[in-house]
């Protein structure tokens, strides 16, 4: 089972976007939903993109987008970034192959 982790970037943005008007379970949704990459740890679709050239996608609750690379070698799943799929800088269809 791989081991998920969130970096400290990525970590900071959740806590900010959790912070919005959302229901009391909220941290409860998004830690189950990251946990389907323990189990299934290359399940999201590649992101075609040289930014961010290896990583893949987890769609979360809401407008959540995890962005996350997983090493084989040492079963860790690394999620880099979490976005606001509503906004600007968040992924759109075109990084999606």
């Amino acid at each position: 089972m791989a081991s998920v982790r969130l970096m400290p970037t990525a970590l900071r943005t959740l806590n900010e976007l959790l912070e919005r008007a959302l229901p009391d379970d909220a941290r409860d949704r998004v830690r189950d939903r990251l946990r389907l990459l323990e189990t299934f740890p290359e399940s999201g679709p590649r992101v075609q993109s040289d930014d961010w050239a290896g990583a893949r996608l987890l769609f979360g609750p809401w407008w959540f987008l995890f962005i996350y690379v997983y090493d084989p070698a040492t079963d860790v799943v690394s999620v880099t970034a979490v976005k606001d799929k509503r906004t600007a800088d968040g992924a759109v269809s075109s990084d999606l192959r």
